[in-house]
């Protein structure tokens, strides 16, 4: 793990030393949240991440630990601090132990899915007959009529459907006119949670030059115009063709979203060079880079939070449970939504939009066979 921040290159003992007073703090506001979430989640979550950070001024002995704090609100949530709930600081729970730094304490990302994550939806495709599936109709308008759901696709074509599951991106979602009565909490959430801006740059190299007494082993963290840089080497990857990911959050991935891919990830190596020796000589000068921002369709990452979002939201969040008392489903009657951005414990990842998509289908599964045990 490697730490470099105004120039300096930070060992991870000295970074740890530093970090833990203000790791115990969260700690602690985790273990409250765990106690009574009901309790104490409301006066964490009307703080932003800055407020916070601020609020606890006297355990970050030296601007280091902000900074290292704030780039996992950039990269997990793909904004600046202060448009983040702290309670998204509390759920990174960065820890310290034995001397390591671990920032993303709550992250467990042991899995990659081979021939890339698109390989899950060709599989589901597979399993399914053509005729299950139809591409290039994008929902514009969705109506009562009666006691079904009309609806109205780019296309002008139309379908009537009996139940209805929306598994949409809010950025898109919002768009759709939705002349169903809503709940008007649920319509303030569709209009106003936002996604973040995340991107990635790929970078080829001649050889691992990372890999020095300077440099780092699998992963950084940065103030070098990105917030996080990981080695992208694994088995997947021919040996001979090193490769590494600047992720950017927040400002870095909007101030950056008309660069080209070489010119911006020139800009990132020329940066990194200056604190690891070599790592220009060692670029070939092959990038790739994402522009999530412009995907019509998306227009952002992950689903980010701002102060007080989480808890005014959260009746609109699936919660997965074997206490039935606890289990929580999105529901309007037999229009059902689902995606990310709905589930409470797993939003921002891909589980997130596999458990609610689980829990959709299991809604209206339960929902046939209760009528058909009333006929």
């Amino acid at each position: 793990m490697g730490y470099y921040f105004k120039r300096k290159v930070w060992p991870e003992a000295e970074l740890a030393n530093l970090l833990n007073p203000i790791s115990q703090q969260i700690a602690q506001d985790s273990a409250l949240l765990e106690e009574n979430f009901g309790q104490y989640a409301p006066s964490l979550d009307a703080l932003s991440v800055t407020q916070y950070l601020d609020k606890h001024r006297g355990k970050i002995s030296h601007p280091v630990v902000q900074n290292l704090l704030e780039n996992s609100i950039r990269t997990e949530y793909g904004v600046e601090p202060q448009n983040s709930s702290a309670l998204q600081l509390i759920n990174n729970l960065p820890k310290v132990e034995n001397k390591e730094v671990n920032v993303l304490g709550n992250s467990d990302e042991i899995y990659c899915i081979s021939g890339g994550t698109g390989a899950l939806i060709n599989e589901l495709v597979k399993s399914l007959n053509s005729e299950q599936i139809k591409t290039y109709k994008q929902l514009i308008k969705i109506q009562s009529e009666a006691n079904q759901f009309k609806l109205t696709f780019q296309d002008n074509s139309h379908v009537l459907a009996d139940y209805v599951i929306l598994a949409i991106p809010l950025t898109t979602l919002r768009k759709v006119n939705i002349q169903v009565s809503l709940p008007d909490s649920l319509k303030r959430f569709i209009q106003t949670v936002d996604l973040g801006n995340n991107e990635k740059v790929f970078a080829k190299f001649t050889h691992a030059v990372w890999q020095q007494e300077t440099g780092f082993i699998k992963e950084a963290w940065t103030d070098l115009g990105t917030s996080e840089i990981w080695e992208s080497t694994t088995s997947l990857t021919p040996p001979s063709e090193p490769l590494l990911t600047f992720f950017l959050g927040g400002n870095e991935a909007t101030s950056t979203i008309k660069m080209t891919g070489r010119v911006l990830g020139n800009t990132l190596i020329k940066q990194l060079d200056s604190v690891i020796s070599g790592v220009k000589e060692a670029a070939t000068g092959d990038f790739w880079r994402t522009a999530w921002q412009n995907e019509r369709l998306i227009q952002g990452a992950y689903t980010n939070f701002k102060p007080g979002q989480y808890t005014e939201f959260q009746e609109w969040m699936y919660i997965d449970s074997e206490n039935p008392v606890e289990t929580q489903k999105v529901r309007v009657e037999n229009l059902i939504f689902a995606g990310e951005q709905f589930s409470a414990n797993y939003y921002g990842y891909m589980n997130g939009a596999a458990e609610t998509g689980r829990l959709a289908a299991q809604t209206i599964i339960e929902t046939l066979f209760k009528n058909v045990s009333t006929q």
